[in-house]
């Protein structure tokens, strides 16, 4: 994969297109979801413990959006562009908050995926000539 710029979005993470599963051709979690900023939707994915923590705060989230302040890479071909966050920051209630970095300490503290999460194979959009 090669990173050509780093993209900031403050805006609305969906929570209606969350979807987890597994990176393909790996044992990673991963997530894909839409950030709302301005009158676009732009794709993002988080891999590893971050895709865990964007999976929590969606669960604990009551409503069908939180708002982020998210950094990451911006990674394109010549027919899509994607950013793989890095940095989340969220903008929520103490409730929510709480209740996420509670099951956050539950899915990191075994050191595998939760039974819960989904076994899907995902595939980054984004792919390159070998």
């Amino acid at each position: 994969m090669a990173t050509y710029a780093s993209a900031r979005l403050d805006g609305l993470f969906v929570c209606s297109t969350l979807q987890a599963g597994i990176l393909q051709n790996a044992t990673s979690p991963a997530v894909r979801f839409t950030v709302a900023a301005g009158v676009q939707h732009h794709p993002v994915w988080a891999l590893d413990r971050l895709a865990l923590v964007v999976y929590a705060y969606c669960r604990a989230s009551t409503g069908s959006s939180v708002e982020v302040n998210l950094e990451g890479s911006l990674v394109s071909n010549e027919s899509t562009s994607i950013v793989v966050a890095n940095r989340i920051q969220w903008h929520t209630s103490r409730k929510v908050r709480t209740t996420a970095e509670q099951l956050i300490s539950e899915l990191a503290l075994t050191g595998r995926l939760p039974k819960q999460w989904p076994a899907d194979m995902l595939s980054l959009p984004v792919s390159f000539p070998e």
